[in-house]
């Protein structure tokens, strides 16, 4: 199983809108990964980039402040990994910069 995440933007029409290039796909196995440095994905869906951008950061220095720990809570069926997770943080990260009125959308 994976989680996606998304941007929306409201851009006049009758529904939101996706940007282009703003969505992420990864295994719910980094989840222990990513709880333990504060970031649950379930509490985003909703809110703007700007609201969720703080806490992503936060979450994002510690997974990389302690690489040795988390990369010890790698899958160990080989689905994921920390590195990928740090990877796909930081591309969420410099998009949500990017966009902070846009809204983020998952499925979970």
């Amino acid at each position: 199983m994976s989680w996606d995440i998304y941007l929306l933007i409201d851009t006049g029409g009758e529904e939101l809108a996706s940007i282009e290039g703003a969505s992420w796909n990864y295994t719910y196995n980094t989840s222990p990964m990513l709880y333990d440095a504060g970031i649950d994905l379930h509490t985003y869906e909703g809110k703007t980039c700007k609201t969720v951008l703080p806490n992503f950061k936060k979450g994002l220095a510690v997974l990389r402040g302690n690489p040795t720990k988390y990369k010890k809570m790698n899958p160990k069926n080989g689905w994921g990994s920390y590195d990928r997770l740090v990877e796909i943080l930081e591309q969420m990260v410099e998009t949500f910069e990017k966009h902070p009125k846009a809204i983020i959308g998952a499925w979970f």
